[in-house]
C-alpha cells in the first residue's frame, strides 16, 4: 500500500503529463474528419466516374486493389499518431470510405439498368453485365482482405495497451481520449477478441470432428451400397453395423475418457472460450447453456459432436444414389448402431439423422402418411433413393 506521501507524488507527476497530452485531446477528437477528409482525397483524385461506361468499370476494378492498402496505411497513421487508441475512429472513416466508393459502384448500377430493353440488340451490355458483376465481386473480396488486415493490426496493437498506468508517465488512451472514446476502443477491442475466439473454437471443434468426418467421406461409395441384389429375402438376414460406423462409433465412445481432465481440473478458460464461440447464440445447437460449471463444458462438446455426427452422416448417406431393400437394412443398421451410442452419451437429440430413419424405414405403402411433418429435403431424397412413386 502507498503511503501517503508517495500518493500525494504520484498523483501529482500524474496530473503533469495529464496537462502535457490535454491540448492534443481536442484535435484527437476531429481524428476522424481528418482521416476521411485523407482518404475520400485519394478517391476523388482517381476521377473514377467517366461517361464511357468501360472505361468507368475498368478503373472501379483498378481502384478495388487499392482500397485494402489504402487501409493499411491509415491503420499505421493510426498507429503511429495515437499507438492504436483512435482505431474506432478509424473505422468510421474507412466505413465512409468505401461508401463513396461504392456510390460510385452504384453510379454505374443505375446507368446499366437504363440498358436492359437493348440487351437483345446490343451485346456490349451483356458484356457490361458481367463486368459490373466481376467488380462487385472484387469490391466484397477488397473489404474482406481490408477487414483481415485491419484486424491483425488492431488486434497486435491492442495487445501492449496498458489501461491503467503502471507508472505516473505510462501512457493509456485516457490521456488523448475522453470517456467515451475510451469506451468505444474497449468495445472495439472485445468485439475483436470475441471474433478470434469465435474463429478458434471453430477451427478446434472442426479438428475434434475430423476422425467422423474422414470415416463418413467414403460412405456413398462403399460397395455395399454397389450390390444390386436387393430383395425382400433379404431381410431375413442379419446385419451387422459396418466397419466405417464402428470405427466412429470407437472413436465417440472415447470422447468422455478424454474430457475426463476436465472434470477433474476446472478449466474456466475453457467454458468462457465456449461462451464467447457463442455469443450470437447464446444456447448450443441441442439448447444447452455453457456455464461455469465443471461438467458444463464436458456436456456442451460430447453434444457438439454428436450433433455434428448426425449432420454429417445425414449429408453423407443423402450421397447414396440408389439403395435396395437390403441396403436400407444395412443402412438402418449402421444408424440404429450410431443413435444408441449418441444416446448412452447423453446427447440430447439426433436430429436430423434420427428422422431420416424412420423414412427410411418406412414401408413404400405407409411413406406419403409418414412424411408429412419432416424436412422436405429429406423427404424428397429418400423418395428418389428408394424410388418411391410421386405422391398423387
Amino acid at each position: 500500500m502507498a503511503k501517503p506521501g508517495q500518493e500525494v507524488l504520484y498523483q501529482s507527476q500524474r496530473a503533469v503529463v495529464q496537462a502535457i497530452y490535454s491540448p492534443l485531446q481536442e484535435q484527437v477528437l476531429k481524428y476522424q474528419e481528418y482521416e476521411e477528409a485523407l482518404l475520400l482525397s485519394h478517391l476523388i483524385s482517381a476521377d473514377i466516374v467517366k461517361n464511357d461506361m468501360a472505361e468507368t468499370l475498368r478503373r472501379l476494378r483498378e481502384y478495388c486493389s487499392k482500397l485494402s492498402s489504402q487501409a493499411e496505411v491509415a491503420a499505421d497513421r493510426c498507429l503511429q499518431l495515437t499507438n492504436g487508441w483512435t482505431f474506432p475512429s478509424l473505422v468510421f472513416a474507412l466505413a465512409t470510405y468505401i461508401e463513396q466508393f461504392t456510390s460510385r459502384l452504384a453510379q454505374t448500377v443505375r446507368h446499366v439498368e437504363k440498358q436492359k430493353t437493348s440487351i437483345e440488340d446490343d451485346w456490349n451490355v451483356f458484356t457490361t453485365c458481367l463486368n459490373l458483376i466481376q467488380a462487385a465481386g472484387e469490391l466484397v473480396m477488397a473489404v474482406d482482405n481490408m477487414e483481415h488486415s485491419l484486424a491483425t493490426m488492431f488486434t497486435n496493437a491492442a495487445a501492449k495497451f496498458m489501461w491503467e498506468p503502471a507508472t505516473p508517465f505510462t501512457a493509456t488512451p485516457d490521456l488523448l481520449l475522453l470517456k467515451q472514446g475510451v469506451d468505444s476502443l474497449k468495445q472495439l477491442v472485445v468485439m475483436l477478441s470475441q471474433a478470434q475466439c469465435q474463429s478458434t473454437v471453430e477451427v478446434a471443434l472442426h479438428t475434434i470432428m475430423n476422425p467422423v468426418s474422414s470415416q463418413l467421406a467414403s460412405l456413398p461409395d462403399l460397395p455395399a451400397w454397389n450390390s444390386r441384389q436387393g430383395t425382400t429375402s433379404h431381410l431375413s438376414l442379419s446385419f451387422s453395423p459396418q466397419e466405417y460406423v464402428t470405427q466412429i462409433g470407437q472413436y465417440l465412445m472415447t470422447l468422455p475418457q478424454h474430457l475426463e481432465p476436465l472434470l477433474v481440473n476446472h478449466s474456466p478458460a475453457l467454458n468462457r472460450a465456449l461462451q464467447e464461440a457463442n455469443t450470437t447464440c447464446s444456447t448450443g445447437p441441442s439448447g444447452r447453456v455453457v456455464s461455469e460449471s465443471e461438467v458444463s463444458a464436458a456436456d456442451f462438446l460430447i453434444n457438439s459432436v454428436g450433433q455434428n455426427t448426425c449432420k454429417l452422416y445425414t449429408d453423407a448417406i443423402l450421397k447414396i444414389p440408389e439403395i435396395t431393400t437390403s441396403m436400407i437394412t444395412q443402412l438402418t443398421t449402421d444408424i440404429d448402431y450410431i443413435c444408441n451410442i449418441l444416446e448412452d452419451l447423453g446427447v440430447t437429440s439426433c436430429d436430423p439423422l434420427d428422422k431420416l430413419n424412420l423414412l427410411l424405414k418406412a414401408p413404400v405403402e405407409q411413406y406419403w402418411k409418414i412424411a408429412p411433418g419432416n424436412n422436405p429435403r429429406l423427404i424428397a431424397a429418400v423418395r428418389q433413393m428408394r424410388n418411391i412413386p410421386v405422391q398423387s
